[in-house]
């Protein structure tokens, strides 16, 4: 269901016009319910399989950097329109080889957090680690080189949806389910215009958003097998 679509359908369950639920008010409505669909979906899902994506980004030195800087003490911001990090894998030279970095906690590191030696000493380039922090994350060990590694840092992310704006554009979820957002967008309206509400708007959205979460819970079924490790206590 397109844009144009929702707001015809919307205007439909709520008897309302161009006049009387403009598409400025109609469109961000649509937008919130949308958001809180991707949300909800996200969550059924274990927050993962939605949009993934993937991007690089330098490996700044930390040479010269003072705090607040972007890669000081090797912390650098999440991109933008991050939900969730998936994977992240760090390269210390432009001829080197990508690791993957296993995730730590700032409690797991028994030594300084601040000091540039310490940290150095206490990890390694050949087995990275990154730790998630304010909204962002911290790359050990850090680039004490004196130069950047152009794109040494590739992430895998959950990625935002985008605001649906033009007529075009749709939600992310599956289409059999677009019915959603007109019906939550009307409800929206009669919070505004609480003599507009209709009960059959609820029933009808309860029976699709249960549809919803039953297929988004097992749209993606992995089947983990648990092996035993064997020893020899002999």
């Amino acid at each position: 269901m397109q844009l144009s679509e929702i707001r015809t359908q919307t205007r439909f369950y709520t008897k309302t016009t161009t006049s009387t639920f403009g598409d400025t008010d109609l469109d961000r409505e649509a937008n919130n319910a949308n958001d809180f669909f991707v949300m909800e979906l996200l969550k059924v899902q274990g927050y993962t399989n939605l949009s993934g994506t993937e991007v690089d980004t330098d490996l700044v030195t930390t040479s010269g950097l003072v705090a607040g800087d972007n890669g000081f003490n090797g912390e650098y911001a999440f991109p933008t329109d991050l939900l969730k990090p998936t994977r992240f894998e760090v390269n210390y030279s432009s001829t080197g080889t990508p690791r993957r970095c296993t995730i730590y906690d700032m409690s797991e590191n028994s030594s300084s957090e601040y000091d540039e030696d310490s940290i150095q000493s206490q990890f390694s380039e050949t087995s990275p680690y990154v730790m998630f922090y304010r909204n962002g994350y911290r790359i050990r060990p850090v680039n004490d080189d004196t130069a950047d590694v152009t794109d040494g840092i590739h992430i895998w992310y959950e990625k935002r949806q985008d605001t649906m704006s033009n007529d075009t554009d749709t939600p992310v979820f599956e289409a059999n389910f677009h019915n959603l957002v007109p019906l939550k967008t009307a409800k929206a309206y009669s919070l505004r215009h609480p003599d507009k509400y209709n009960p059959a708007w609820a029933r009808e959205y309860k029976d699709l958003f249960d549809g919803f979460q039953a297929f988004y819970r097992n749209r993606i079924s992995i089947k983990r097998q648990v092996i035993p490790l064997k020893h020899n206590f002999a």
